[in-house]
């Protein structure tokens, strides 16, 4: 018994020994706060993210932003964690500077934890080159291209050909010739940006372009001189890795060096798009790849008489009608007049995907055609074969047309200057996105619509969509209302209503009129209604 309970207090001893040994050397102790930034380096204006973990208990521990080397007390912004042991934190963007994160504990100001970051500013902007280029892996032999849709992601190296579509065509821009170790943006015609993010996704959705749109030029056929037909390139972005074509060919920013032909590109440069010569051009084929692989069909009218850049309008026919039914519209007479390159496409099947309606473009769902890439990658697609001042593009539409217009407003406000739905004002036909920016809008509908009432108490209101899109656009105060009287006293008088005090100094504006779903041409009241929705849109452009 004397010889067991001796070997029991040799093995206790031996197990504490073991556990003060294990805690000196940290195993059972708690894990240590840090603060984490989500990048090292930013760049003036860009929100500023803090991650911090392992936090004890603490309503009032906080984290701020500081200057490097200032005085705890002379904190910036700053946040209470409120209890939480992790999470994240938004800063606002600042000016260039060294700068530290800080962590203290339950309002004091003891330091617990920092860690440094700098904002840096982007290279000036110097004398761009600019090229239409097409790039083609070296590891599969295909070229890339983008899966156009309203957000312009999905970049592959799958494509047998390369030719002027928008997807596998790209510009290609930087400083002093576009030579080796300079660095370019690329995008695509639809005004996206390839975007390589730290986490190595290579994206095209970014319609400006800051540092992760950067790359460095890479010219491994030429190095030292400017890109050429034929050069073999690699791409490196901001983060510090290269672009390159995955097993899956999912094009990455994910390699850490330029060392076989997944990372490299044979560039072939093209001489651009084929202009459009002044004239009528009847069933152009527009070749859409949003998962469907639709050709779409364009009719599109150049004036004569164009001294330089010119406005687009994009004119959508309604449900069951066709593009050249948009011609009683009246616009693409008037584009010759007024100088304007007149665009109108044909809806799949006759319908345009505004959301609930129309099949078989959408179905109740709102599931369907992405419309709205494709009218912004048409029209753009027009632009760079006309002289098309990219600033003043617009869009009308016709009922179900309208509907999509709506959508165009919300979904493409950095492309598209003013629209103009015509018979067409149901805010719950439209899901209600938040625009880029305020858009100038002016809803044209006839009081006598047998089609789509204007009297729907949907919203509280008796014109739920006017008012929907004065709330999108910030407008304040109440609205101004000028009436047409007609000549028949039995028909309704005319209005005009504005919004005048808006966000971005638009105006927000619905035309009623004494006429049915037919909105185009002259009324009673003598309102040239094609005319005045020309004169409301063409006065305004992209801020």
């Amino acid at each position: 018994m004397k010889k067991k309970s001796l070997l029991t207090k040799t093995a206790t001893m031996s197990l504490i020994t073991l556990f003060l040994l294990l805690q000196s050397a940290g195993v059972f102790a708690e894990p240590e706060p840090r603060l984490e930034m989500s990048d090292t380096v930013y760049v003036p204006g860009e929100t500023i993210v803090v991650n911090y973990s392992n936090l004890p208990d603490g309503e009032k521990n906080w984290i701020s932003i500081y200057e490097a080397g200032a005085d705890n007390y002379d904190y910036g912004e700053w946040y209470y964690t409120f209890g939480a042991s992790s999470g994240t934190m938004y800063f606002q963007g600042l000016d260039a500077g060294s700068y530290e994160a800080r962590l203290f504990y339950n309002d004091s100001y003891n330091l617990e934890y920092t860690v440094a970051f700098t904002v840096e500013p982007l290279e000036p902007a110097e004398a761009v080159t600019q090229k239409y280029v097409s790039f083609l892996s070296q590891r599969n032999g295909k070229y890339v291209g983008v899966q156009t849709t309203s957000g312009g992601q999905n970049i592959k190296a799958n494509r047998n050909i390369a030719d002027d579509w928008v997807e596998e065509m790209f510009i290609i821009s930087g400083s002093d010739g576009l030579r080796d170790g300079t660095t370019v943006n690329i995008r695509t015609t639809a005004r996206h940006y390839f975007s390589a993010r730290p986490d190595g996704d290579l994206d095209a959705d970014r319609i400006e372009a800051g540092k992760w749109e950067r790359f460095k030029l890479i010219n491994l056929s030429n190095p030292g001189g400017c890109l050429q037909d034929g050069d073999s390139i690699g791409l490196l972005g901001y983060h510090g890795k290269n672009v390159k074509v995955r097993y899956d060919d999912e094009v990455c920013a994910c390699s850490s060096a330029i060392s076989q032909p997944n990372d490299m590109f044979t560039v072939e440069i093209l001489p651009g798009p084929e202009p459009l010569e002044p004239g009528f051009h009847q069933n152009l084929v527009y070749h859409y790849k949003d998962g469907w692989n639709t050709e779409r069909y364009v009719d599109v009218y150049v004036p004569y008489n164009l001294t330089g850049p010119a406005p687009l309008l994009l004119d959508l026919h309604g449900m069951g009608g066709t593009k050249e039914g948009t011609q009683w519209h009246g616009f693409k007479a008037l584009a010759e007049e007024k100088g304007f390159v007149w665009v109108a496409p044909q809806g799949w099947s006759n319908a345009w995907n505004g959301v609930i309606c129309c099949p078989p473009a959408s179905d109740v769902l709102g599931v369907g055609l992405d419309d709205s890439g494709f009218l912004r990658s048409l029209v753009l697609w027009v632009a760079a074969r006309a002289d098309v001042d990219t600033d003043r593009i617009y869009a009308q539409g016709h009922s179900n047309g309208g509907g999509m217009v709506h959508q165009l407003g919300l979904k493409q406000a950095d492309v598209f200057a003013a629209l103009v739905p015509t018979a067409h004002s149901f805010s719950r036909w439209v899901i209600w996105d938040t625009p880029a920016r305020p858009v100038p809008i002016m809803m044209v509908l006839g009081n006598r619509d047998e089609v789509l009432p204007i009297f729907m108490p949907i919203t509280g209101t008796i014109e739920p969509g006017f008012h929907r899109w004065a709330e999108i656009n910030g407008c304040q105060g109440g609205y101004e209302t000028e009436y047409y009287f007609s000549p028949n006293p039995i028909l309704l008088p005319s209005w005009r209503k504005t919004y005048c005090n808006c966000d971005g100094g638009v105006t927000t504006e619905m035309l009623k009129i004494g006429i049915n779903h037919a909105t185009y041409g002259q009324n009673d009241q003598g309102i040239d209604v094609t005319r005045t929705i020309w004169d409301f849109l063409s006065q305004w452009s992209l801020p």
